[in-house]
């Protein structure tokens, strides 16, 4: 049985498949038929881990684990083109910022966050030294702001989306917030 993902009438829906065959696809299904309409390979080596939409251009990012590269799909043709990433990405997070057109990508086992033009497909790391395992992300469009859940440091990372300067803020029950920032 192929996953379905359930949303708003008229509204595609991408699912992330894994066959048995050791074929990673995405496949699109409508947001009430729940039929098959098409399958697109993700072109990278492990499991689909992550996926985000830019509704504005109309692309779907897909991150696999252990690849590197991020497959970028275009919305209307359901044509794909792999985008190289500095390191292999092994985080479930990806996150889009529409108004800026950047893509972000955890990467838990280096400890970093990857940054996707999502004009020019060129893409650059962003290291927190203060950063153990981020594993999951999110992004602020009107600040600007993208936000980075750091598992083992146990801390959050505020990435400034102008300037790449890092912050990290640890949180603890009863404890003031205590910041550092990072060039």
């Amino acid at each position: 049985m192929i996953p379905r993902l359930f949303l708003r009438q008229y509204v595609p829906a991408f699912v992330a498949t894994f066959s048995s065959l050791g074929m990673m696809a995405l496949a699109e299904l409508p947001a009430f038929g729940q039929s098959l309409i098409t399958v697109i390979p993700t072109g990278a080596m492990g499991d689909p881990e992550g996926i985000a939409v830019n509704t504005v251009t109309n692309k779907i990012y897909v991150s696999s684990q252990l690849s590197t590269v991020v497959t970028v799909i275009d919305g209307v043709t359901n044509t794909s083109v792999t985008v190289p990433i500095p390191y292999p990405a092994s985080g479930y997070g990806i996150a889009v910022n529409e108004v800026t057109n950047n893509i972000y990508l955890v990467n838990s086992n280096d400890g970093d966050v990857t940054v996707i033009d999502g004009v020019t497909n060129n893409a650059t790391s962003i290291i927190d030294p203060n950063a153990d395992l981020p594993t999951g992300i999110a992004v602020d469009p009107v600040t600007n702001k993208i936000y980075v859940a750091n598992l083992l440091s146990n801390n959050i990372t505020v990435i400034n989306g102008v300037t790449h300067a890092t912050r990290s803020e640890e949180r603890r029950v009863g404890q003031e917030c205590r910041s550092r920032w990072s060039p």
